[in-house]
């Protein structure tokens, strides 16, 4: 069976860090995509703060996954590209739910660490 997907990539910030981040987020989740025998159908794209309902990209990826049931997976950057709310990330995990999708993420760390801390140079000691 072939793996499907499709992408949401959200940005925030000016013209130029907003094509940095977007650049980023689709060089991680193609790189993904490749090495775990996943064909990306689709990426979709928002660049504002709203809540995942009220963004057209967002929106226009759950109608692919409606109208495509051979999808089965969202891939995100990072699960803060969906949102920060609780509440609204709850939903929209019951929403993609519905349709038997799953979110893979393609850049997860177990510590967010800065550099000069002491935990963190314990951190890459480690790994």
């Amino acid at each position: 069976m072939n793996k499907k997907a499709i992408a949401y990539i959200r940005t925030v910030g000016n013209n130029v860090s907003r094509f940095g981040q977007a650049h980023e987020q689709e060089f991680a989740i193609r790189t993904y995509c490749h090495a775990n025998g996943i064909e990306l159908v689709e990426i979709f794209f928002d660049d504002t703060l709203s809540t995942p309902f009220e963004r057209k990209g967002f929106c226009k990826a759950i109608d692919c996954l409606i109208q495509h049931d051979e999808i089965h997976f969202l891939l995100l950057y990072k699960y803060i590209n969906l949102t920060a709310d609780a509440t609204e990330f709850v939903r929209a995990m019951i929403a993609l739910d519905d349709l038997d999708t799953e979110i893979q993420v393609t850049h997860l760390k177990a510590f967010d660490l800065r550099k000069d801390t002491p935990q963190s140079s314990k951190w890459i000691e480690l790994n």
